[in-house]
């Protein structure tokens, strides 16, 4: 989940892991150590999803895919 942490908070995929994309570069090391593990994204809409996966595609992770918007997404979801 690339959102900012209080669209995380009102709902979000279960298992979810939120890294905001301004801190995608600087966090996902931590997170995702392994670049060639599989890297789901997801935001509002699929743009900064699409963007963050840019960014993982542009660090050497070889599997990231941007999911879209999260309301598309036929997941169990958290919400507050």
């Amino acid at each position: 989940d690339v959102r900012i942490p209080e669209q995380y908070q009102r709902e979000h995929i279960q298992g979810a892991i939120n890294i905001p994309l301004k801190e995608i570069k600087s966090h996902i090391e931590t997170v995702v150590p392994d670049r060639n593990d599989t890297v789901k994204l997801y935001c509002n809409s699929g743009r900064q999803s699409g963007m963050a996966k840019q960014m993982l595609l542009d660090m050497g992770y070889t599997h990231a895919m941007n999911m879209g918007g999260i309301s598309r997404l036929d997941m169990p979801k958290v919400k507050k």
